[in-house]
């Protein structure tokens, strides 16, 4: 959809909003070529389209994140290391993920 059309949907839902008149949804997807729901979407939240809210995201390497802490407090201490130290501390089906994942966690945090 262009933006001369999206301006002329949304001035129609002002209008219809300003008026209190409920528009015919289906009507004005037709007239502006998009699906109604979209249409009804503009017409709830005056004219934006609302923002998706982003859900939290947790790492595997999350529960480690204090002794990955105090790891990488110590002298000398690198990512390679500590990914070692958890490879021989932690069976291979205990292990949270890859060197790759651990090096992503650390310069996240």
């Amino acid at each position: 959809m262009n933006a001369k059309k999206k301006q002329e949907l949304i001035s129609d839902l002002r209008i219809l909003k300003d008026i209190n008149m409920k528009p015919n949804y289906a009507a004005l997807a037709r007239k502006y070529d998009m699906d109604y729901r979209t249409v009804k979407k503009y017409f709830e939240n005056g004219g934006q389209v609302p923002k998706r809210k982003n859900r939290e995201q947790f790492s595997r390497w999350d529960p480690y994140a204090g002794k990955i802490q105090q790891l990488l407090q110590q002298n000398g201490a690198t990512i390679r290391g500590i990914h070692e130290y958890f490879r021989e501390t932690l069976s291979s089906d205990q292990l949270p993920g890859t060197y790759s994942s651990l090096k992503a966690y650390i310069q996240k945090k």
